[in-house]
């Protein structure tokens, strides 16, 4: 099962239906290329609006290719955990000013999410996260929040771990 909830009463989605429409068409774009290289895992997600508000939410239920259907919660097994050791750290930069930053970065199924030291915003891309980057001329598809900031390598593994 699919279900999507947006909430459009917010001035990202514009003044006018064109608008609204233009804003709805990029945030279901991004959801499907998260679908499309996550599938067909369990995935529950925040959506976040043209100008990074959380505007709604999205839940895709698993599906059990052995029985053509979807899993049972219940019997589901726990995610393989990500190890701190499979996190990279590499130097980006952000911001207009192009602010030096520590970056964490790991490489999961659906792109390479990354941090920056200190931020509680993870993202996801598929542009290549070399050193030097910076992350301001990244394309992300992809975003999360976690719940403390981000401060090591062990802190990315344990939101990846949960993705």
């Amino acid at each position: 099962m699919f279900t999507i909830s947006i909430e459009t009463d917010n001035a990202a989605f514009g003044p006018t239906p064109v608008d609204r429409a233009a804003a709805i068409a990029a945030i279901l774009r991004n959801i499907a290329v998260t679908v499309e290289n996550y599938a067909p895992v369990q995935m529950e997600r925040v959506l976040y609006d043209l100008n990074g508000n959380a505007c709604g939410a999205w839940d895709l239920a698993p599906f059990d290719f052995a029985t053509h259907g979807e899993t049972d919660p219940d019997e589901e097994e726990d995610a393989p955990s990500v190890d701190p050791s499979d996190i990279d750290e590499i130097t980006c930069t952000y911001g207009g000013s192009k602010t030096p930053a520590t970056c964490y970065t790991w490489a999961g199924r659906s792109g390479t999410w990354y941090a920056i030291e200190g931020s509680l915003n993870v993202n996801c891309t598929f542009d290549d996260l070399a050193e030097g980057v910076d992350v301001e001329e990244l394309n992300d598809h992809d975003t999360g929040t976690a719940a403390a900031p981000i401060n090591s390598a062990e802190d990315m593994a344990r939101f990846c771990s949960d993705l």
